[in-house]
């Protein structure tokens, strides 16, 4: 199971890593597949990923928009209480190399990953205020044969941080997928 950047290390992992024929199946919430900037942006992205390959720790210090943060944690108006030292409204720094990292990763799924076990990728709407739902409905298609798509509409960036009913409706689905790409026998 993979949510986000976890969602894209899961693919290349299930597609490339050392032991990727004992992934049995694969769960992606709303993985990162493509960034979701305006062009210019993603000009400034491959720059400091160039940047990135001799200081790879060099990073925006403006940090990223508090919003999708906000959202989620009931001080703001979001359901869920968790330490905001350990997962901060602005995130932790986006390095340099480790935009390059992405950029690569991105690369390599947008090829074609052909991972051979049942891969599920679910995804919110417009409601998905981090990633562009679009690109995770495109590229989670093509992962590989046995490669399904789910959209939850209303749903947030993280789907099971979302309202009840919606994260009922995504377990749901997840444990009736999971029993179809896993029979017991």
């Amino acid at each position: 199971a993979g949510h986000s950047t976890g969602g894209l290390v899961c693919s290349s992992y299930a597609a490339r890593g050392e032991r990727r024929g004992e992934v049995r199946a694969l769960w992606l919430n709303s993985p990162f597949f493509d960034w979701n900037v305006p062009p210019l942006k993603r000009a400034q992205l491959g720059f400091a990923a160039l940047t990135g390959r001799a200081f790879p720790f060099l990073h925006d210090p403006k940090g990223l928009d508090p919003a999708y943060g906000r959202s989620l944690h009931r001080d703001f108006g979001g359901e869920w209480d968790y330490d905001l030292k350990l997962k901060p409204l602005r995130g932790f720094p986006l390095y340099f190399g480790w935009v390059g990292a992405i950029l690569a990763a991105h690369a390599k799924v947008h090829a074609g990953l052909d991972i051979a076990c049942p891969v599920l990728t679910m995804h919110s709407d417009e409601a998905d205020i981090v990633l562009d739902w679009r690109h995770c409905a495109r590229w989670g298609r093509t992962l590989g044969p046995r490669a399904s798509v789910l959209a939850f509409p209303g749903g947030l960036h993280d789907l099971v941080l979302s309202r009840r009913e919606i994260r009922e409706a995504v377990f749901s689905a997840l444990f009736s997928w999971a029993a179809r790409a896993q029979p017991r026998g």
